[in-house]
């Protein structure tokens, strides 16, 4: 009986309300339904990171082929130079490709300093 009793007041709020007043009242309520209707698709989106960037397209090609077999998602973005991934699978992506040995080619890292013997000279890194 309560419910029928909040409805006829609403009812009767409402009848009493200005044509202005329930445009108002629909227009927020339709905001934000719509609100809440594009916070559950962009939160329901995967969000995707950086698997490889600055990659040779040779390197990139291998890459979308190990991704294609192992069924994970991706994305081509700087012209085909970056991958992306899904955030929760850049990891595992990228220990699956390094069993693999790829990529191949890339800039110098830490394994620069496995070539050095330390207290040699330029001029005779080049020498030998």
């Amino acid at each position: 009986m309560a419910d029928s009793a909040s409805t006829a007041g609403f009812i009767k709020k409402w009848a009493s309300m200005s044509p202005g007043q329930r445009m108002v009242i629909i227009g927020t309520v339709g905001a934000v339904v719509a609100a809440a209707i594009v916070a559950g698709v962009v939160g329901s989106r995967a969000g995707y990171s950086v698997l490889y960037s600055g990659l040779a397209a040779e390197d990139a090609g291998q890459i979308l082929e190990k991704l294609d077999q192992n069924g994970v998602p991706y994305r081509i973005t700087a012209g085909g130079s970056t991958i992306m991934v899904p955030r929760g699978s850049v990891y595992s992506a990228r220990i699956q490709l390094a069993t693999d040995g790829i990529p191949r080619s890339g800039t110098v890292g830490f394994e620069v300093f496995d070539r050095s013997v330390f207290g040699m000279t330029e001029f005779l890194q080049k020498v030998v």
